[in-house]
This record gives structure tokens, sequence and C-alpha cells, in this order.
């Protein structure tokens, strides 16, 4: 199909694809370049919860269900790099922020 012929619709969904596979590899990098300690600055508590995403081409639509396991997340800092994580609770309730965190 040569794209001077899509319609809108097809238009808006290409450009959606582009977006999340450029977001996605941002994460990654992200990720990748994350450290892997620091100084605890955070902690923060998500608890588990599902995500409803819905798209439409062709007037057909397409629905995905997500579900996020519950989280408690350490966020820490090393040379100017910030890092985050989730880590079980025992572990959550023993660190302070100000320690010394390593994945």
């Amino acid at each position: 199909m040569n794209p001077r012929d899509w319609d809108v619709f097809e238009w808006i969904t290409a450009a959606i694809v582009v977006f999340m596979i450029t977001l996605l590899v941002i994460y990654v990098v992200d990720e990748i370049t994350e450290p892997d300690e620091g100084v605890v600055k955070g902690k923060h508590y998500t608890p588990s919860h599902t995500t409803l995403t819905c798209t439409t081409s062709n007037k057909v639509t397409t629905c995905h269900t997500t579900y996020y396991p519950e989280c408690w997340e350490i966020q820490y800092r090393s040379e100017g790099e910030n890092g985050d994580d989730c880590v079980d609770w025992t572990r959550y309730e023993k660190i302070e922020i100000g320690d010394w965190f390593h994945k």
C-alpha cells in the first residue's frame, strides 16, 4: 500500500506506532545507562493496578489489558545519574533515606 493513499486514520495509527517505538527505545536506553548503586533519595509504594489500552484501525477496535504488580520503589542517585528499582517489602522497610543502595 502506498502511503499517499492512506486515509487520516492510517496516518494517525502510523504516528502512534512510531511514537510508541520511540518511547520504548528511550526507556531501554534509560535503563541501560541507569546506575547500579547510589545514595537513597526517596521511597515510593505503588499498589498493583491494571490498565486498558484500546486502538482503532480501519473501524476495528482492539483492546489490550496490562497488569502491573505492586512496587516498593527505591530512588537513588550516583555521580549525577538517577536510578530507581522495585524491591521486596522486607528490603524496602530496612532501607532509609541517605543509605547506600546496591541492586
